[in-house]
Formats: C-alpha cells, structure tokens, sequence
C-alpha cells in the first residue's frame, strides 16, 4: 500500500492526462501517417533486393534519368533518379488533353466554330474565378498564367477587357460563390452579377460592345459538400450538417438558375433581339451537372458546352457531341472556342 496518497494522486492526473491525448491523437497519427512520415523524414519501408540477377522492374519509367552508356541512375540509397521538369511537363500535357477531350458540346445552332477575330463578352463572375476542382480532398490549388481571358486571346478571339475589368477589379469584384466549409455551416450561394448592376455600371457601353457574348455557369461540389437539390435535405449534407440553396428562383435547388443568372441571359437575348450581338453561347463549369432545361427557355442561347472543371491550361477544344462520342468536332478552315 503507498504510503503517500498525494504522490498517488499526482500520478493518477498525469496518466490521465497521457490517456486523453493518445486517446485523440492515435487515430488522428494514423490517418495522416503518410504525411507525418514525410514531415519527419521517416521512411516506413525498405527494398529487400533479392541476388538474383533477373530485372524486377516490369513497368520501367520514361523519366528515370540514364548515363552516356544508357544505365540508370540512382542515388545513394540506390533509388532511381528521375528528370522532374520532364515528368511535370508531361503531366501538363496530359492534363491539357484530358481537359479538352473532356470537353462536350451539347448544343451548337451553327454558331460554332468562331472566326479568328470575333469579340466575345466574358459574362459571369465566374469567369475571373473558374471552378478548377471539387471539394474535400478532391480540392487542388490550380495556378498558371492561362485565365477564360487568355485562354480566348491565344484563339485568335478578342475578348472585351472592359467587361473583364469590371468582374476582376470593378462592381463586379464583390460578388464570389460561396458555401459551407469544414469549420463553417452556410448556405449555398452563386452570387452572380444582376444585369441592373452591369446597366447601371459607367462602362455598360464598353462591356456589351460585342460579337458573342458568353455566359458561364458555375456548381461547385465535391467530398466537402453536395449542391443542394431542394427534394430531400437528408440527402444534401455538409461535413457540417444538411445545406439548403436560399437564393431567389431556385426554391431550394442549387442545380437550376437563380433570379440573378436568369436577368445577365434575359438581359443579353434584350442585345441579341436589338442587333447588337450575333450569337449567345453558356459554357456551363461545374463539378456536378446542373440542370440545363432553361436552354429550352427564350433566351436566345445558340451553343452550350460542357466543360466541367479544369485546370488553368491554354487548350484547343477538341470535344465530342455526347451521343457521338466517336466523331471529335472538328471543323474544316474554322476556329474552336477555346485553346
């Protein structure tokens, strides 16, 4: 029996305490074991070769660099040395392809292929600000020195700078998509743009000063959340608990177009009717499909393309109608959309 309660005690709250963070922290150090390992230095596994002679890399890499007489290099550890610029420059390249190729193009009037030359109008804070990926661990910082407003330029088209300055820096700034987060429970929220904010802007005359004018449509969605489609809450959750979409005209679903999205189409089918635009085209960027019955409504919309979300990459569109996957669009003389 001891025979210092005090000393008993003192040890008591010190296990205690040690139980509670192992208690915490084992599951917590084993779900991010990778990237613990890799904070530290530690490597968790060692390559036991064998004496035999015989080559056990069945599928060798194009990247592993060689010497003059085509061995491979290898490090002290006797692990392959791989040429990094080649291997990013690569995966670029493949990112490149898969984002055009993943390109559809659901609805075309005849306005597609644009001619080198032709002013488009950039419409929707969403294009200063594309969906390049999902939510959760599905999320990935996308930079590079392509943006929707470049992307048109090394096409040959002419996008309107004004109307870029004003989503980018002007009235337009303000307005960002949102929605809840790990830490957050909010609404699901577009925030597009009214066209009366774009009339009553002091170079409303420059940004309509057009050819084709081009609306994009934003969704983002992922691992963190779902869009909220207005049936059933129970089956639109959050890390955080059920999200609803509150804005006007979606009654609860964030897969059709709110009030605001509705007045910029309305508001340039009003040019289109008046002659002061040749065509409309939605380019719909979106982790999760939206609804698309409004290109059935009167606005004037002659082309629709999916592009879902990518990466910020110049590329040539190279998509396919999704009935004819096996007939790329292509056009003899024309120009696509975007490269």
């Amino acid at each position: 029996m001891l025979k210092s309660p005090k000393l008993w005690k003192i040890l008591t709250a010190i296990f205690c305490v040690f139980l509670a963070f192992f208690v915490v922290a084992t599951p917590i150090a084993l779900h991010y074991a990778t990237v613990i390992n890799w904070a530290l230095g530690v490597i968790p596994y060692r390559t036991i070769k064998s004496d035999t002679a015989d080559d056990t890399t069945y599928f060798p890499s194009e990247f592993v660099k060689k010497d003059a007489n085509g061995n491979v290099l290898k490090d002290e550890n006797g692990n392959e040395i791989y040429d990094g610029p080649a291997l990013v420059e690569a995966g670029r390249a493949l990112c490149r392809e898969v984002t055009a190729e993943g390109i559809a193009l659901i609805m075309n009037d005849g306005l597609l292929p644009l001619a080198q030359g032709t002013k488009v109008g950039l419409f929707s804070q969403s294009t200063v600000n594309l969906l390049t990926a999902g939510t959760g661990s599905g999320n990935t910082a996308a930079t590079g020195e392509f943006t929707f407003f470049t992307s048109m330029e090394h096409a040959g088209l002419v996008p309107n700078a004004a109307l870029w300055e004003f989503y980018s820096n002007g009235a337009g700034k303000s307005y960002v998509r949102s929605g809840p987060s790990i830490t957050k429970p909010a609404d699901y929220l577009i925030n597009e743009v009214p066209w009366s904010v774009l009339e009553s802007d002091a170079s409303f005359s420059a940004m309509t000063d057009n050819d084709v004018a081009i609306f994009n449509i934003s969704r983002v969605a992922g691992e963190g959340y779902d869009i909220p489609s207005g049936l059933d809450n129970a089956l639109t959750q959050s890390d955080l608990g059920a999200i609803t979409a509150t804005e006007s005209g979606m009654n609860g679903n964030g897969l059709t177009l709110n009030d605001d999205e509705k007045s910029v189409l309305a508001g340039l089918k009003s040019l289109k009717d008046a002659g002061k635009l040749k065509g409309i085209i939605v380019t719909i960027n979106a982790a999760n499909m939206p609804q698309a019955d409004f290109l059935k409504e009167d606005y004037g919309v002659d082309a629709c393309l999916v592009i879902s979300h990518h990466r910020r990459v110049r590329y040539r569109l190279s998509g396919h109608h999704p009935d004819r996957r096996d007939q790329p669009l292509r056009t003899s003389g024309g120009h696509h959309l975007l490269r």
